[in-house]
């Protein structure tokens, strides 16, 4: 067996395991709540004891060996040997640097209004201090507790916040995720499982901080938090699957129902709009620009608002609404709305001024010029790539359809041709490519697999018909294409030829076919 098969059967071997460690800790979490809470309270220890048995030990150890110099040196010896040892292990432990938050740090004197309303919020919910916040460029805010040194005793507590949060949502909804996040660290969370849930993100911060350090102590510390940080992550996960919902209690003592619903509602809008829409016509563009001549956030307000108006948000909130909720994705949209005694999802609106516009004012427009620039770098080489590539597919793309014009074009170029237009003309001319190639290659099984699978892909029941002569040609696009045909019939909820391609998947290719 060759070796790379073998890494590919022991990983995934190592997923399916971690797979069904992660589904017996959540039949323990329910079946024994009190059980699962002592483990993660045990684990929790043993790595505090890793990281503070050190120092205590060297200072017992110092102890023991000055009190030993009474006896004579010889027996100062062991016990001097093993404090020496152990200081400088705490030594290392005092040199961990740990990672810096992503985004452009801002001050209070640039952003007064947004620090504001950070302090107003910390006030009203109790909270510990914020000690800085940044801006980076997701969708959300997410509290950090980063540990000050080697020793986790202290923390800085960092608030990142996303600007496309800041330039789609509005002052109040801001508000709303502001007070869940800060919520974790405020009176109302304490206790022993918030507590476990806050060192689910300390000891990542060690094991990120452990894999910077060279030397004999550093070797140790990774092979120790390399090995932890995950049991930890897996054992504590049933610990934090409810985050959103108490997230969103704490939210609820500061903004009201309707506030919080349609802030949830925007979150998905928001999301979905960004995934499925600007980042792919962003970077489509590079097909077209040797360098990308827009900016990607000063403008990202505007454009968010205006898609809400011509398209229909509230189908992406629907789809999010009839997800169900999964063990590691926490509760579901459905779930948090029901939480808030609604029983339908609240219709998302652009705000009609943004948190950015009311709370950064005139630092607004120069902290997103400073995100694109750090966006242009970071994406320049991979834009250049792109476009490279985009113009060579164009200039092979004319090569093709030349041969197709001249009726040439056979085989495998033939289903290239079809990708080339799909990717880069338009839906009529993708069809009028697939129509011309099917002429040019009436009995391929290859190519009539390739159209018929793109007619499915339009819901053309012609497609189906393609499929099964491709079938009758070459028996080995029989299960492939029964499950594309099988697929397609469910979309059209034709029982009888869904019984028939389903008979063929699990029959293989020798069944006859029936009309």
């Amino acid at each position: 067996m060759p070796f790379s098969r073998l890494l590919l059967r022991l990983e995934r071997g190592r997923a399916r395991l971690a797979q069904r460690l992660f589904a017996r800790l959540q039949r323990l979490a329910q079946s024994h709540p009190r059980l699962h809470l002592t483990l993660t309270l045990g684990l929790a220890l043993t790595g505090y004891a890793f990281l503070l048995g050190p120092p205590l030990l060297s200072a017992a150890f110092a102890a023991a060996a000055l009190a030993a110099l009474a006896e004579g040196p010889a027996a100062a010896l062991s016990p001097a040997a093993a404090a020496a040892g152990l200081a400088l292990f705490s030594l290392a432990l005092l040199r961990l640097e740990f990672p810096r938050p992503q985004g452009i740090r801002l001050s209070r004197r640039t952003a007064p209004r947004l620090f504001g309303l950070i302090e107003e919020v910390r006030r009203q919910l109790h909270a510990a201090p914020v000690h800085r916040v940044h801006v980076d460029e997701s969708l959300g805010v997410e509290l950090l507790r980063i540990p000050r040194h080697g020793l986790p005793l202290t923390h800085d507590n960092v608030l990142l916040i996303g600007y496309p949060l800041l330039a789609c949502f509005s002052a109040e909804q801001l508000r709303a995720l502001l007070a869940g996040r800060i919520g974790e660290i405020s009176v109302h969370n304490l206790g022993v499982v918030a507590w476990l849930c806050q060192l689910r993100q300390t000891w990542l911060q060690y094991r990120v901080a452990a894999a910077r350090l060279g030397g004999p102590s550093g070797f140790l510390l990774r092979l120790f938090f390399d090995h932890f940080t995950p049991l930890y992550a897996r054992l504590s996960a049933p610990l934090v699957r409810d985050r959103e919902l108490r997230r969103d209690h704490y939210a609820l003592q500061l903004v009201e129902e309707e506030v919080l619903a349609a802030t949830l509602s925007l979150e998905v809008a928001a999301a979905r709009f960004l995934e499925d829409y600007y980042w792919p016509r962003i970077y489509r563009s590079a097909e077209r620009l040797a360098r990308p001549g827009f900016r990607v956030y000063s403008n990202l307000g505007v454009v968010f608002a205006g898609k809400l108006k011509d398209r229909n948000p509230q189908a992406w909130v629907r789809e999010a609404f009839a997800r169900a909720s999964s063990a590691t994705a926490g509760p579901s949209l459905r779930e948090r709305l029901a939480a808030l005694g609604l029983a339908e999802p609240w219709p998302p609106r652009a705000p009609g001024r943004s948190a950015a516009e009311a709370l950064l004012e005139d630092a607004g427009r120069p902290l997103a010029v400073r995100l694109e620039r750090r966006w242009l770098a970071r994406e320049q080489e991979g834009w250049a790539l792109r476009h490279q590539r985009s113009c060579s597919e164009r200039q092979r793309l004319r090569r093709l359809r030349s041969q197709a014009e001249a009726g040439t074009l056979r085989g495998s170029p033939a289903m290239e041709y079809l990708a080339l237009v799909r990717r880069h003309g338009s839906e009529a001319q993708a069809r009028a490519a697939a129509e011309r190639i099917l002429e040019l290659n009436p009995e391929d099984p290859g190519v009539l697999f390739g159209v018929g699978k793109y007619f499915i892909g339009r819901q053309e029941p012609q497609g189906v018909k393609l499929l099964e002569q491709a079938m009758a040609l070459d028996k080995r696009c029989v299960s492939a294409a029964c499950r594309l045909i099988s697929g397609f019939v469910i979309r059209t909820r034709n029982q009888p030829a869904l019984r028939q391609y389903v008979a063929q998947v699990i029959h293989g290719p020798d069944r006859r076919l029936t009309g």
